[in-house]
């Protein structure tokens, strides 16, 4: 029904690696995201992408082998995606 209201809706699996540039203390960003394409504002020319998942990160907080990395205290985190694109003219 969510489809056919949406048309031409178009869904996939983002598969996404990041570096955040220290490796030894920062680690590796791991994420698979499935996500959601559709048309925005009932026009041809905006879509919308919209993506909600876990994340998997190497390296975390640990206040004596790893204190400089304070923003990361799990290994299993969120992540979310969302753009919106204008096709022009």
């Amino acid at each position: 029904m969510w489809a056919n209201y949406l048309k031409n809706v178009k869904t996939g699996l983002c598969i996404g690696v990041a570096d955040l540039g220290n490796t030894a203390q920062l680690g590796t960003i791991f994420t698979l995201q499935p996500f959601i394409e559709f048309k925005a504002f009932k026009s041809d020319k905006f879509s919308t992408h919209v993506g909600t998942s876990i994340s998997y990160i190497t390296e975390k907080h640990d206040p004596i082998t790893n204190e400089f990395n304070r923003a990361v205290s799990t290994n299993f985190n969120w992540s979310f995606r969302l753009f919106m694109y204008y096709a022009g003219v």
